[in-house]
């Protein structure tokens, strides 16, 4: 997890599976990627060059969502995202699913 909040590309790509999908939820009220990820590349490539200046000022908290490893990311006290993370049965990450949807954040 600590990967995840460093921005670590060598860590965390070490962590990825090769057919890793990122998608995200903002039920259209705030900005993120309308589009599902896939692979290694594409999926470092946004959480180091889109994600990580914003997470950089937050807080994380590790926690289980909905019953996976996950991380809720704060800024002053207002929760950003949560993250949940799916493995395989390698020990591989191959889903990421970042909630950005006000409204589901709300139940976090």
């Amino acid at each position: 997890m600590q990967a995840i909040r460093k921005g670590d590309a060598s860590q965390l790509g070490a962590m990825l599976a090769k057919d890793v999908e990122l998608t995200t939820d903002s039920g259209g009220k705030v900005q993120a990627v309308t589009r599902i990820l896939q692979g290694q590349e594409q999926v470092l490539s946004f959480i180091h060059k889109g994600l990580m200046r914003f997470w950089e000022p937050c807080d994380f908290a590790f926690t289980d969502i909905n019953g996976q490893p996950g991380v809720v990311i704060c800024n002053q006290q207002t929760i950003h995202a949560s993250l949940s993370l799916c493995f395989n049965e390698q020990g591989l990450i191959h889903a990421i699913y970042i909630t950005r949807n006000p409204e589901k954040l709300m139940h976090v």
